[in-house]
């Protein structure tokens, strides 16, 4: 059995920690054309609706948490990356601008701030680089089958 990293590793105590659970949420054909999903996730006994990004498919396995928690950990990086509406739209694939996606925005944002004090200090997805290139940390979680 190959060693655990601490990234993953930290990630599997943080959902049972926390008890975190998701579960998926219709979405609709502009949001899945760009390779998002809603997911409500729930963490501390408080759900949460949030946008992930789902263009690997890697949402689609809502039973391998620790996957979903570091997806939604990379969507608050997002939110506190582009600091507003038009960018994290760009940054999505998501009409800037439109008066939905400034909806959207406004959701992601709210709930990230109402996540971020419930995660333990220094909780960090694997890089996104690692992640789009499917390095490092990222296939190993990928491979998690139902791992909570």
């Amino acid at each position: 059995m190959t060693k655990q990293s601490a990234t993953i590793s930290r990630l599997i105590d943080t959902v049972q920690q926390l008890q975190f659970t998701a579960t998926p949420l219709a979405g609709d054909d502009m949001l899945e054309a760009v390779g998002l999903c809603f997911v409500r996730v729930t963490l501390c006994d408080q759900a949460f609706d949030l946008l992930l990004d789902n263009e690997y498919g890697d949402v689609d396995d809502l039973a391998n948490l620790p996957l979903v928690l570091n997806m939604v950990l990379m969507a608050m990086d997002d939110v506190e990356e582009e600091g507003d509406a038009f960018s994290w739209a760009q940054a999505l694939g998501l009409p800037a601008g439109d008066p939905k996606t400034e909806e959207l925005w406004a959701n992601q944002q709210k709930a990230c701030v109402a996540i971020k004090p419930l995660l333990p200090p220094g909780l960090e997805p694997i890089s996104s680089w690692d992640w789009s290139l499917g390095a490092g940390d990222a296939p190993t979680l990928r491979g998690l089958k139902g791992a909570d």
